[in-house]
């Protein structure tokens, strides 16, 4: 059980293709988002303009994926492969965009009570199991019920959940035991997906060999898989969404992105899971035949630390910022993102822009102020000009911490990379906590409160234990309130607790830039047309020019 908990902290950590943040809310302040008729576009979104020959049913769609899904019940666990998998077998109640919008996927609408206490979805009617059985409200409420009863990957989603129930066939009332307006955005996140109760209730989950038949509500159908080769789909004529359009889906299981890019380049697919980067990247944009796309991500990279190991040296805050100011943040973006993001401004992701504190933002580098720090703590240079000397373990990229180290050195701070494996990684320092400091990247989403699962006490991905009472008490009123004026205060209240504490020395925003060629249509993550309307692993819009 230990480590399976690791392993689903470090997919938390890690994902970031599939990454998002959600709408903090109405117009008017409220937390839930306006809902609008499902496939139509919200009012302050222009309406999508058609292609001028329309859509055209048919053809066989390719994309790769970086591994064979570790498994396709895809709220036990989450990973790279799985995800884009289970985006076109599954549904959740409602999705994410590619511009960070909730709309409705399963859920037509939704809606909080006064006190934000119970949060109640009207489901679509109609819908159809790929087996062809009715989907219902029985599905959701057995769905939510085994995700807390096994512990899943998103289980503490559901933390404050008391109940769950179905006044009627197309009615999901959530019940909480404290106001929480973040429940709505945290359904439309990863293993949140709506299983059918008909065919899984009772059955061992672990061995199930029904999960042979991956039966879903989603676009597509499962048809057949080959390990380390390929997964294909086929339509789903029943799906109840527009589309799908293509006949055929196929991921192809290509972990390299080397070869991933070289089949691009050979036509041999006609979507890249990994991003464009460098010259690749600018060749692309300007080739008539290829469309690309930069996608800001809610993903980031951060050195993090051991707040209760209490030999550390970075319990002192003053090392900690000595750390940060000795950073070169845009170098490193430039070098070793390829200019793919932003250097990292501020202490929560610049998506949610309604709650950035500006009078508490990430300082500018200053390597003299960061020896000033070192020499306050005792610190003496030796021979080489080196203050202070630390081991960081990780599994990161190589070309950032090549940079860091640089960066470091010129303020004095030598630093000794010590690269793992993921799995060593997960045993050293997520379930043995023996490590000082480490090296992260991973999500900061569905919704601005998801910070809270980085630095509040006991926060899903805290893997440095951080604690601090004041946070906790924030982040926990900001959760509670629907008024968007009253949240930006709270949420702008932690990060002057960040700027001052560091919990977390924060490096990169990460973006991606998506390809895909002129005559493939609706894809969410390159295309206008669609971007509003659907998740962002969505492909039921996409449809092939001939």
């Amino acid at each position: 059980m230990k480590k399976f908990i690791a392993l689903m902290l470090t997919a938390l950590l890690v994902m970031g293709i599939v990454s998002g943040c959600g709408t903090p809310a109405n117009d008017d302040g409220s937390a839930a988002p306006a809902v609008q008729p499902a496939d139509e576009p919200a009012e302050d979104e222009p309406a999508a303009e058609p292609q001028a020959d329309g859509p055209v049913q048919g053809g066989t769609f390719i994309t790769v994926i970086p591994g064979d899904p570790e498994t396709y019940n895809p709220n036990m666990a989450m990973d790279e492969g799985g995800g884009m998998v289970a985006f076109q077998m599954y549904n959740n109640l409602v999705m994410l965009t590619s511009d960070y919008d909730i709309v409705p996927d399963l859920a037509e609408s939704w809606e909080y009570n006064e006190d934000n206490t119970v949060l109640t979805f009207k489901l679509r009617e109609g819908v159809k199991w790929h087996d062809g059985e009715d989907f219902t409200a029985e599905d959701v409420v057995f769905t939510m019920n085994t995700i807390k009863e096994q512990n899943w990957a998103s289980s503490s989603s559901l933390t404050n959940v008391v109940s769950v129930e179905a006044p009627d066939d197309y009615t999901v009332v959530f019940t909480s035991s404290a106001p929480d307006v973040t429940l709505h955005a945290n359904l439309a996140w990863f293993s949140m997906y709506i299983l059918p109760k008909h065919i899984h209730e009772n059955t061992d989950w672990a061995s199930n060999p029904v999960f042979n038949s991956y039966v879903g509500t989603g676009p597509f159908k499962f048809v057949s898989a080959q390990t380390g080769v390929m997964v294909e789909f086929e339509a789903n004529k029943d799906y109840f969404g527009e589309g799908p359009y293509i006949d055929r889906l196929i991921f192809q299981i290509v972990p390299d992105a080397q070869t991933e890019l070289q089949m691009w380049k050979n036509g041999e697919i006609d979507y890249m899971y990994n991003s464009l980067m460098g010259a690749d990247a600018e060749f692309y944009e300007n080739d008539p035949n290829t469309n690309v796309r930069l996608n800001m991500l809610c993903n980031r990279n951060y050195i993090t630390f051991n707040f209760q190991k209490e030999d550390n040296p970075f319990l002192d805050v003053r090392l900690r910022r000595a750390l940060s100011l000795a950073l070169d943040r845009e170098q490193i973006f430039n070098v070793a993102l390829s200019g793919l993001g932003a250097p990292a401004e501020y202490y929560i992701s610049p998506m949610y822009d309604w709650a950035l504190n500006e009078d508490a933002k990430i300082p500018a580098r200053d390597v003299e102020a960061a020896k000033a720090l070192l020499v306050e703590m005792g610190y003496t240079p030796d021979a080489d000009g080196i203050y202070f000397s630390f081991t960081l373990p990780t599994f990161m990229a190589q070309n950032e911490l090549v940079v860091i180290q640089s960066n470091l050195r010129e303020a004095g701070i030598d630093m000794t990379v010590e690269m793992m494996d993921q799995s060593a990684w997960m045993e050293k320092v997520l379930m043995a906590q023996d490590f000082d400091v480490t090296l992260l990247g991973g999500d900061q989403g569905p919704e601005v409160s998801s910070i809270g699962a980085r630095i509040g006490t006991g926060g899903s991905v805290n893997v440095g234990l951080y604690s601090n009472p004041e946070a906790d008490d924030l982040l926990a009123r900001g959760a509670q309130t629907g008024d968007l004026a009253e949240r930006a205060e709270i949420y702008k209240e932690v990060q002057a607790i960040m700027a001052e504490d560091l919990p977390m020395v924060i490096i990169t925003d990460t973006g991606m830039k998506y390809a895909a060629s002129t005559n493939v249509h609706g894809l969410p993550m390159v295309d206008d047309a669609v971007r509003p309307l659907i998740g962002k692993l969505n492909l039921s819009r996409v449809w092939i020019e001939e």
